[in-house]
């Protein structure tokens, strides 16, 4: 579980969430947690897309427990 705050999803050393795959950016997503562990998932660029429960995230989605993304 993560602590709160904001977190970048990416395959850049810079990441906070590292994910080694070629069609992962450098920083890809944003993932921010509150202080009620509500997840919300943003892509960071309109060309990097980002699935959640199947859907492709276009704009800042809560994510659901237990939801992949």
């Amino acid at each position: 579980m993560f602590p709160s705050g904001c977190f970048v999803i990416g395959r850049g050393g810079e990441a906070d969430v590292h994910l080694d795959d070629p069609t992962v950016s450098r920083r890809h997503a944003s993932l921010s947690i509150d202080a009620t562990a509500t997840a919300t998932v943003s892509p960071l660029s309109p060309g990097n897309p980002v699935l959640a429960g199947g859907d492709v995230v276009t704009e800042a989605r809560r994510i659901m427990p237990g939801e992949v993304v």
